[in-house]
């Protein structure tokens, strides 16, 4: 199990199908998960917990990565969503968890906005796996 992950807000991913809990675009928390069973289970603001794969949870990019993508791609982003990726993007810097959580919210419904901020669980995992065996 990976305590370090206890904690961390996801997103389920909105095109999720199949969730018996229908919670597809809900942000909670990790309460558990395991990488080598392929679980996640997620506590809900409602109280309620679902059991997910890696894949189907969206997780925030560093505040870093994600400015810098928006930088690098300014010119070509209409300017509304220019607007909102960079108010996003303050909130994703805050070490308040209810900005974070915003943040996650503002991207629920516009899948361009989703791609610039937030990643799978699982490629989150794999960057910071590959991390730590070249340090």
């Amino acid at each position: 199990m990976n305590q370090e992950l206890t904690g961390t807000l996801v997103m389920v991913h909105p095109d999720l199908k199949g969730d018996p809990i229908c919670k597809q675009g809900n942000v909670g928390t990790i309460v558990t998960e395991s990488i080598e069973n392929d679980y996640v289970c997620v506590s809900f603001r409602t109280g309620e917990q679902g059991y997910y794969t890696h894949d189907v949870l969206l997780t925030l990019k560093k505040p870093a990565t994600i400015y810098a993508e928006i930088l690098k791609n300014a010119t070509l982003l209409p300017s509304a969503d220019f607007k909102q990726l960079l108010r996003i993007s303050l909130l994703v810097e805050s070490d308040e968890c209810k900005d974070k959580r915003a943040a996650m919210e503002l991207a629920i419904s516009n899948e361009m906005i989703r791609k610039y901020i937030m990643l799978p669980l699982k490629q989150r995992i794999k960057i910071k796996q590959n991390t730590l065996l070249y340090q």
